[in-house]
């Protein structure tokens, strides 16, 4: 699976983990 980069704040995070940071 592909990660993403967040644009706005540069965090990368990965969909299928989740993100707890970032509340996904």
């Amino acid at each position: 699976m592909q990660k993403y980069q967040c644009k706005i704040c540069g965090h990368i995070y990965d969909p299928v983990e989740g993100d707890p940071d970032g509340g996904i």
